[in-house]
């Protein structure tokens, strides 16, 4: 029997990298409901991805400061981790995924003003979920690994 995949209105990406290159991606899945106090945050600094183009450039950042990983805690206890890829081109393999279980959700207001500095081509282009080719998918739960 096959999985069912849900695409969800939004996700976000923390992108670590390590002094070796190595890198970890942190994925947090959104659905409709009330605003979302990290979302919040970085909603004043949305232009300025509109100012730089990002909508055309993946690789084109902003300051947006020091980041409060406490509105990540209490989210982060439980987990899927698999080893992936970037999903922006060139695709780089070798990336430590950890997705969260919990799906948190934020406004349809901030989901718009997320995607209004993106250009129409880059407004739906998320990538199709990739087959595990091997890869195992783990299943963390407070501490607890499947």
């Amino acid at each position: 029997m096959g999985r069912t995949y849900k695409k969800y209105p939004a996700e976000l990406h923390q992108v670590h990298q390590a002094a070796d290159g190595s890198i970890a991606v942190i994925g947090i899945l959104y659905q409709y409901g009330h605003p979302d106090p990290l979302v919040a945050e970085i909603q004043p600094h949305l232009h300025l991805l509109a100012d730089k183009n990002c909508g055309d450039h993946a690789n084109d950042e902003i300051f947006l400061g020091k980041f409060d990983n406490e509105l990540l805690r209490n989210w982060s206890r439980k987990y899927y981790r698999y080893p992936g890829s970037l999903t922006t081109p060139p695709c780089d393999e070798h990336v430590i995924w950890t997705v969260l279980t919990k799906v948190k959700t934020m406004s349809k207001e901030q989901v718009a003003s997320l995607r209004a500095p993106l250009c129409p081509i880059n407004k739906d282009n998320a990538r199709p979920v990739q087959p595990l080719h091997g890869r195992k998918v783990q299943r963390y739960d407070g501490g607890i690994r499947d």
